[in-house]
């Protein structure tokens, strides 16, 4: 796969589902045989036309792992740019979430699949930590039911964002408990 900015696929080629109003991205990505599937915590600000630099680094390391496609999942669809400001959550949002993440782990049995949503412990505000911990809680579920496993780029007792990783792309297989903020 070439390194491109998003909106240089051909629309058919994208992938990308959301709620009516834009409030909630459930799915983000490009198809193909082989998808690299990263889960972050909410979907910020790219969409099927602009990526975000997260993107950029995403799609960069499906191209190192020989992927020809990735995919952008979240623990909790809401878009939101500041994490602090992630602070209602709503069941309907999940539940649809979940339905996505089935559907694509179901499509693509063999696919990679990241952790790299950060130090939620530490930048979520209280009132929605329990929340986000039973979304990761029930995608986890999902995960091991299908006998597959979390990979992260660096395990910091949490699950290494893309920003934040410097130049390094190595992926560690790491234990799911490890994963669990400490609330």
């Amino acid at each position: 796969m070439n390194l491109k900015w998003m909106k240089q696929y051909k629309n058919e080629d994208r992938i990308y589902k959301n709620n009516v109003a834009n409030t909630a991205r459930y799915v983000l990505g490009v198809k193909g045989d082989k998808p690299l599937i990263v889960f972050g915590i909410n979907p910020s600000t790219a969409s099927d036309k602009e990526p975000d630099p997260t993107l950029v680094r995403v799609e960069k390391l499906a191209s190192l792992k020989h992927c020809d496609s990735w995919i952008m999942l979240n623990l909790y669809p809401y878009r939101e740019t500041d994490i602090k400001k992630l602070v209602n959550y709503k069941r309907e949002l999940h539940d649809e979430n979940i339905k996505h993440i089935k559907e694509i782990l179901d499509k693509y049995p063999d696919a990679i699949i990241i952790a790299a949503w950060g130090d939620i412990d530490n930048k979520l505000v209280s009132s929605i930590k329990k929340d986000i911990k039973n979304c990761l809680r029930d995608i986890n579920e999902i995960i091991v039911n299908k006998g597959r496993n979390w990979l992260a780029l660096k395990d910091m007792g949490y699950p290494v964002h893309f920003l934040y990783t410097g130049e390094g792309f190595k992926l560690y297989e790491v234990d799911f408990v490890n994963f669990i903020p400490k609330f």
